[in-house]
């Protein structure tokens, strides 16, 4: 599971005839949009574009006003390819983590709603939490955006991450929901820490004849040569 890419190459192409504001002569607008775009959104951008060309013939201040609109748009080009014709091409922002439920992070640290990328693009990213910022138009501090350029596939695959601060990263197991470990960006687990971890509670469990299964524990990882375990 690796970060996914904006890329400039075009998946998906709509032509659709409008009227330009001051000529009245009908021309073509030829819109390409990046993987990363959902339908619903491809459709947002196309219908306020096309809204917004009917009242203007400037392409520069065109482009203006649907980057503000869509800020989720990191690039956006608008060119007369003809007399008739002006291709619009738009690139998404990179999404980079699905934050709580139903939002993203891009690269901008901007959050946005979850509905902007497809299901696709949507499956690939990470899991994480970050209670303070989870609202649709927050921006993300840049030790959250730091901490999750260092998730590593592993640490992707098998922890939803719980960004506190700087200094304190709670990863909570996927396959043990009574087990955190405790971390931040500069000590986050490999699978051989996390083999540790199992080990150390399974002797926690063996000592107290299996009745602490259901105790919630975590296992703080932050230090030298030593992992530190308390009750949750």
């Amino acid at each position: 599971m690796g970060f996914v890419r904006s890329q400039s190459r075009v998946c998906r192409l709509f032509f659709v005839a409008v009227l330009c504001a001051k000529c009245a002569e009908a021309r073509v607008l030829q819109f390409q949009f990046n993987e990363h775009f959902s339908l619903h959104t491809q459709q947002a951008i196309q219908a306020y574009t096309l809204e917004q060309y009917s009242q203007t013939d400037s392409l520069e201040e065109l482009g203006a006003a649907v980057q503000q609109k869509f800020q989720v748009v990191q690039r956006l080009s608008m060119r007369q390819q003809t007399a008739d014709q002006v291709t619009v091409q738009c690139v998404s922002a990179v999404p980079l983590a699905r934050l709580g439920d139903g939002l993203v992070i891009v690269d901008s640290g901007q959050v946005v709603d979850a509905s902007v990328f497809t299901a696709r693009t949507l499956r690939l990213l990470p899991h994480v939490r970050c209670a303070a910022y989870e609202k649709e138009g927050a921006q993300v501090p840049e030790f959250v955006l730091n901490t999750i350029y260092r998730l590593t596939p592993f640490v992707r695959m098998r922890y939803v991450c719980d960004i506190r601060s700087d200094r304190e990263l709670l990863l909570h197991d996927v396959n043990d929901t009574h087990r955190v470990l405790v971390g931040d960006s500069e000590h986050l687990p490999d699978e051989q820490i996390s083999g540790e971890c199992d080990a150390i509670l399974q002797e926690l469990r063996q000592r107290q004849g299996g009745r602490v299964t259901q105790i919630g524990w975590k296992l703080d990882i932050r230090f030298a040569k030593q992992i530190i375990a308390s009750r949750a």
